[in-house]
């Protein structure tokens, strides 16, 4: 048996031999004691759908109302207009204590349609051991033969809506990574990340090829960095929705959105409407807590809801399923981009979703006249079936298969028209 000092030794040994451009496993946030403790019960938490902010509430005005329907009354009570979304929606600052009398008293007010709570979110992520695999999702995918089709054009612009990307990263520099701009501090430094989950997702979706690290899955495309997330890795309502809207309005063709929770509520809903209808692919992974219960964005219809598999094809143990999926792909043992220029390993649909958002990236590459519709439908249509036969609560439509989905993409482009399968993708979606 070895000691503890002989194993580390040991450990630190096999990285030197197979694995010389991985240095460390970063934590994202957790202390070792809370890595060593992760189990399914910690796992099941990675969704939070009732916890919100105890001094901040979304008001929606009807059309047409003035802002001033909200600001006259809130004097009375300690509140503030801290925050405006766009002309109908304004998140208000609250008192200690007031949450409940002020959402009470506004939402009898008749020029306000509904008052919510801020939500708060949860990067969809469980951290594991560097060793556990090394990149084992890209050949099972299909990527290197999609990379014989395309690697991806800079023109195409991924926006990451996370905590951050490093753009000092040494596999994610060169101009790769595009500075948006953080919702969370109200700045325009979006390349910093002090959670390490945005550097992670990042690197799945395009890191790229030939700088001695990792390769994404579109290692060609551009990287919007949006802050939606704290340095603890939380997001909520109202910065991610503002993120989806500001991704859409500055030229990114896919938007990924790693985070979820159980609120469904307007102000998110419409934020992805929007982007939709500016021609924008959103991926939004579907949840850690193994559970059916529907996932936001996610279980929107104008969202690519991504679950995770294993090596093994099976469901992971942590992923959320229901008839709300719609596509699979692998989320255990993913390596990838961390801090400090250093590379990660985790498991989570957050990773999954990543690979979509990459192979999204890809397919416009291959044929930028697709609608978003279009790349929607080849991504589902031309998946791998898996499970019970045609549709499944887990996987969804299928495993996902980047060759055959480009190979559709470039057919498309000769056509102009999907030349295959047929368009079913919406059936399965109950959230319109």
């Amino acid at each position: 048996m070895f000691n503890p000092r002989q194993l580390l030794f040991l450990i630190l040994l096999i990285i030197s031999i197979i694995g010389p451009g991985i240095t460390e496993t970063n934590a994202a946030g957790l202390t070792q004691a809370e890595q060593l403790s992760l189990s399914r019960s910690s796992q099941d938490t990675q969704t939070l759908p009732e916890i919100f902010s105890e001094n901040e509430l979304l008001v929606t005005l009807k059309a047409g109302a003035p802002q001033s329907a909200v600001s006259s009354g809130l004097n009375a009570y300690g509140a503030t207009i801290e925050q405006v979304l766009d002309e109908n929606v304004v998140k208000i600052k609250v008192a200690p204590g007031m949450l409940e009398p002020i959402k009470n008293a506004l939402s009898k007010n008749p020029d306000i349609s509904r008052v919510d709570y801020n939500h708060t979110m949860k990067a969809n992520f469980v951290p594991t051991d560097i060793l556990y695999s090394w990149q084992w999702h890209l050949p099972d995918i299909q990527a290197p033969a999609a990379w014989d089709i395309t690697r991806g054009d800079p023109q195409i612009i991924i926006a990451v809506l996370d905590s951050g990307v490093d753009s000092t990263h040494p596999n994610l520099g060169g101009g790769k990574v595009i500075n948006g701009y953080n919702f969370v501090n109200n700045t325009p430094d979006a390349t910093t990340d002090l959670f390490g989950h945005g550097t992670m997702i990042a690197g799945i979706a395009a890191a790229p090829a030939g700088v001695g690290g990792v390769v994404g899955v579109c290692p060609d495309c551009s990287i919007m960095s949006v802050v939606v997330a704290d340095k603890k890795g939380l997001s909520n309502d109202f910065d991610l929705a503002r993120g989806i809207r500001y991704a859409a309005d500055h030229g990114a063709k896919i938007i990924n959105i790693s985070y979820g929770g159980g609120a469904n509520i307007p102000v998110l809903h419409d934020a992805v409407n929007y982007a939709w209808s500016k021609g924008a692919v959103i991926v939004a992974s579907a949840g850690n807590a193994s559970s059916s219960s529907l996932s936001y964005p996610a279980a929107y219809v104008n969202v690519i809801a991504v679950s995770a598999i294993d090596q093994d094809n099976k469901p992971a143990n942590f992923t959320d399923y229901g008839t709300w999926i719609d596509v699979s792909a692998p989320g255990v043992g993913i390596i990838t981009t961390g801090l400090h220029g250093k590379y990660a390993s985790g498991s989570g649909t957050s990773f999954s979703a990543a690979i979509i958002a990459g192979l999204a990236g890809l397919i416009y590459s291959a044929n930028p006249n697709l609608t978003n519709t279009q790349v929607v439908n080849m991504i589902t249509n031309y998946a791998d079936n898996m499970g019970t036969a045609g549709f499944d609560d887990y996987y969804g439509f299928g495993k996902v298969n980047l060759q055959k989905a480009l190979t559709e993409a470039v057919e498309a482009g000769k056509l102009n028209s999907i030349t295959k399968g047929v368009s079913y993708k919406r059936l399965n979606k109950k959230v319109l």
